[in-house]
This record gives structure tokens, C-alpha cells and sequence, in this order.
């Protein structure tokens, strides 16, 4: 452990525990703006020893080291990351044993896998977390699409073996790839190079995604042009190019962006419900940005919880939806939504948190393991 104990005096020690960590910035405990995305001034006083040298040795720091400071001194109390992707996902990097592994180092004994309208990686992680002594909860990461928004429902304590699972799956498999030329036409039209064969090669039968696209166009340079040199090293997307040249291209409403025909909101909460499962709404502030107040209506449309806790939710969206789910007597959960090279800036067991509320967080943590949404 890198720190011991936390200075509650020193206004940088109070930032890392309790303050915001975001591309956006931080605020301290005195409001002094004590860093920015993608470099910043350092600025703020009455700093700690330790914090003092490490302003002394650099008088900026980047997101990179802030979250790897992050890792060490903002711990995940609960020792539980109920949110993460292994390479049955497509764009999951890591099978189901290095997962396992990594959540032994990161001292995570509760876990999720949380495939992308996959089950194929549970019987394996359920086997292994058992002679590793962990506890494992099957999931499940549905697209689905409520009123024109696109969002992710997070299906705990499935029963996997169901067909709904695999005809889910195979249906979500045909709707990609009959959508795969478009996303390619898109980027062309837009004025990139890439070869579609070359992407179906690197996909090596998983779907081709748009984060494997940019994966593809950026190890070549005979797909490079002025419109990469954001994503390539030193540009100003190139902390996570992959998942960032997704979200600037291929989110809804970016200019490649091809709709998908995903299966309801509602229809994604039967199918979970009907196999014994409990539904939880994936980072409803990623999906829900500016719109939070319509997660509500899917708490009463049928889920039961909400992700509060994970590495892209605000402290104003950590505090509006754990209010939320106090208020409604539903769950509350936590996930770093680890994927591997898509987002290298997320590690497993690390996320946004706030121990304020751990004691619900635990207690709904708890319920999912028993299976009890009473």
C-alpha cells in the first residue's frame, strides 16, 4: 500500500479519497482546481509531506497518474466488482482465467462477469472461482433500446443454461454483422482507409466492433491519416483510442453511427426476470447523460437496482442515484466495466466510490448474492 493513512488536512489527500476523478478535472476541499484533462497546472497549498514532494518533483499531473494513484489509496471497500468483460465479450481482451487472476491481484473476492449478450464465459469462471475460494455471480450485459436510447441492463443471478441466453445471442450476432459494410461504408464516406477483410481477420470470428476497427487502422500505417493522429500516440484522444474513437464515431448520433434494431427495454427485463434473474441498469449516467431523471422510470418499469458506482458517473451522478435507489428501496451496485486494451485505464476492483454509502452497498451486494430483491 503506497499510503497508510490519509491526512484529512492536506487538500490533495482529499481529492484522491473523496473528490471527483474524471477527464473533466477535480476539485478539492477548498474549490482550488487541482488538475485537468489533458494536462494541468497544479495549483492548491497545504499539501502533506508525501503530497508536497510529489508536487515538488512535477508541477503537473496527468489522468494516468492520477489513476494510478487512485488504485492505491482509493480502496474498493466492498472487495467487489460486479461489472466485468472477458474475450467472450467483442471487445473483451482476456479469458476467463487471466480474469480471475487479476481479481486475486486486485484482492476482488465478489464478482460479476458481464459478457455482452454472452453466457459462454460463465460455466468456466464458475468453476474456477470456486477453487479459488471467490464468489461468483452469473450475469449478463443486454442491449436494448428504451424511447430511442440505446442502454445496457445488467442480468444477475441468471439461470445461464437457459436457450433465451444463445437465441439471444445468436440474434445480436446477425444484427452486427448485417450492419458491419454500413460501418464501413461510413468511415469511408467520412474519409478513412480501411480494409474490411483485414477487420473480419482481427476479429477472428468474435464481432467486428468499431473499437477493432480502430485497432486495425491504427497498427497500419497504410490505413493512417490526418483524421487518426487524434488516437495516435501523443494525441489528444490517445489515453483509450480504441473505446474513444468508438464514442466520437459510432455513438448514437456520432456521424458512422448505424442503429441497430436492439430488443426493448422491456422485452431485456422479461428475459432476465423470466430466468430467475435480477436487472440492473448498466452506468445510467453514460447512456442517461443530461436525461437522469428518466432512470427513474425504468426503476419503475421494472428494474431493480442501479449501477451507482463505476468509472464514468460524476459525483453528482453518484450522489443523484445512490439518493435514487435509497429512496426506492432497490439495489445498488458497483463495477469498473473492465474490458482489457479497449479501455486501458480501467483496472478491475478500481472505480469511482464513495464510502458514504457502503453500508448499502454491502447490504445490496449481500441481497444479489441470496438471490433476494424483497
Amino acid at each position: 500500500m503506497l499510503f497508510e493513512e490519509i491526512d484529512e488536512k492536506c487538500n490533495l489527500c482529499y481529492l484522491l479519497v473523496k473528490g471527483p476523478l474524471t477527464p473533466e478535472g477535480g476539485i478539492d476541499k477548498k474549490g482550488i482546481i487541482l488538475y485537468s484533462s489533458p494536462l494541468g497546472r497544479q495549483g492548491g497549498a497545504d499539501y502533506c509531506n508525501l503530497c508536497h514532494l510529489l508536487v515538488k518533483i512535477s508541477d503537473y499531473w496527468s489522468l494516468r497518474i492520477f489513476i494510478f494513484v487512485q488504485q492505491k489509496i482509493r480502496v474498493n471497500m466492498v472487495n467487489a466488482d460486479l461489472h466485468i468483460h472477458s474475450l467472450y465479450s467483442s471487445d473483451g481482451e482476456f479469458n476467463v482465467d487471466e480474469i480471475i487472476k487479476r481479481c486475486k491481484t486486485q484482492k476482488v473476492n465478489v464478482f460479476s462477469l458481464t459478457d455482452h449478450n454472452s453466457v459462454k464465459g460463465i460455466q468456466e469462471a464458475s468453476s474456477l472461482s470456486m477453487q479459488e475460494g471467490m464468489y461468483f455471480i452469473p450475469s449478463i450485459e443486454i442491449d436494448c433500446n428504451y424511447e430511442g436510447t440505446d442502454l445496457h441492463v445488467l442480468g444477475y443471478q441468471i439461470d445461464w443454461k437457459s436457450p433465451d441466453f444463445f437465441k439471444l445471442e445468436e440474434d445480436i450476432h446477425n444484427k452486427v454483422m448485417d450492419s458491419f459494410s454500413e460501418m464501413i461504408s461510413n468511415l469511408n464516406r467520412l474519409g478513412f482507409i480501411i480494409d474490411t477483410q483485414a477487420v473480419l481477420d482481427k476479429a477472428e470470428g468474435k464481432l467486428p466492433s468499431a473499437e477493432l476497427i480502430a485497432e486495425v487502422m491504427l497498427s497500419d500505417k497504410k490505413y493512417h491519416t490526418p483524421l487518426l493522429t487524434p488516437y495516435m500516440e501523443g494525441g489528444n484522444r490517445s489515453d483509450m483510442p480504441y473505446i474513444n474513437f468508438y464514442l466520437d464515431y459510432f455513438a448514437q448520433g456520432k456521424p458512422a453511427f448505424v442503429p441497430i434494431d436492439y430488443m426493448s427495454y422491456d422485452t431485456a427485463i422479461e428475459i432476465i426476470k423470466d430466468n430467475g434473474g435480477i436487472p440492473i441498469i448498466a452506468h445510467p449516467g453514460l447512456n442517461f447523460n443530461r436525461k437522469e431523471k428518466v432512470v427513474e422510470e425504468l426503476l419503475n418499469k421494472g428494474a431493480k437496482g442501479l449501477e451507482v458506482f463505476n468509472n464514468y458517473h460524476s459525483t453528482e451522478q453518484i450522489a443523484y442515484f445512490a439518493s435514487l435507489t435509497q429512496e426506492n428501496k432497490c439495489l445498488m451496485t458497483c463495477g469498473s466495466d473492465f474490458h482489457g486494451k479497449t479501455k486501458p485505464l480501467i483496472n478491475i476492483g478500481v472505480f469511482k466510490y464513495d464510502s458514504r454509502y457502503e453500508d448499502y452497498l454491502t447490504g445490496s451486494i449481500n441481497r444479489i448474492k441470496d438471490n433476494n430483491t424483497n
